[in-house]
């Protein structure tokens, strides 16, 4: 068309990830209102790789005309999920899209606690632990690592020893081990595992 030119707009940036809350912030600037202006923006997103009014979420910010900095917040995400967003602005002629940002969610850590121990002998224990909040997605393995050297066991510890405790779910859990050494101290605490 004689005397157009295209309106543009940048590469979105993510901001305010909040996982707990499933939000986050995206942002553009529109670059060029472009001839004739532009009569929509906003953005696009899903979980393919190329985002698309046609196939994405489509979200309008402004239709002003203005140009500058926009943002909206948005909510209802998923959690360690891969988002692809977009920026967009339509004109009389078409819509143009920016360069495409990827960003995840981060998985809500399950909460757990180690507790006291009970039921103490010179050669045996119980083992306590609690879970409040198994996470998103939710934790697959729950336990105890054991250490008579390190003061911080793991369960990827050479120096550590994994105990599995079966069930799922919040609330208490507990494990009772036997044939202890006499005489010796032992460091325990917690884990869980999740899926990534």
């Amino acid at each position: 068309k004689a005397n157009s030119e295209c309106p543009r707009v940048s590469k979105p940036t993510i901001t305010d990830i909040k996982k707990k809350k499933k939000q986050a912030v995206f942002n553009s600037y529109v670059t060029n209102i472009g001839t004739p202006i532009y009569t929509e923006c906003g953005f696009v997103y899903n979980t393919s790789s190329n985002p698309t009014i046609e196939n994405g979420i489509k979200l309008v910010v402004s239709t002003n005309g203005g140009g500058g900095n926009y943002s909206l917040t948005v909510s209802d995400l998923v959690v360690n999920t891969e988002y692809y967003v977009c920026a967009f602005i339509t004109s009389p002629i078409r819509t143009f899209y920016s360069e495409v940002t990827q960003f995840v969610l981060p998985p809500i850590s399950p909460i757990i606690e180690t507790l006291a121990v009970t039921n103490l002998t010179e050669t045996s224990e119980i083992l306590n632990g609690i879970i409040s909040t198994v996470g998103e997605p939710a934790y697959t393995e729950r336990g105890f690592c054991l250490s008579k050297s390190s003061s911080s066991p793991t369960i990827v510890s050479s120096k550590s020893m994994k105990y599995v405790v079966t069930g799922n779910g919040t609330g208490n859990y507990s494990l009772e081990l036997n044939n202890l050494e006499y005489n010796t101290e032992y460091y325990y605490r917690t884990y869980s595992l999740q899926s990534s």
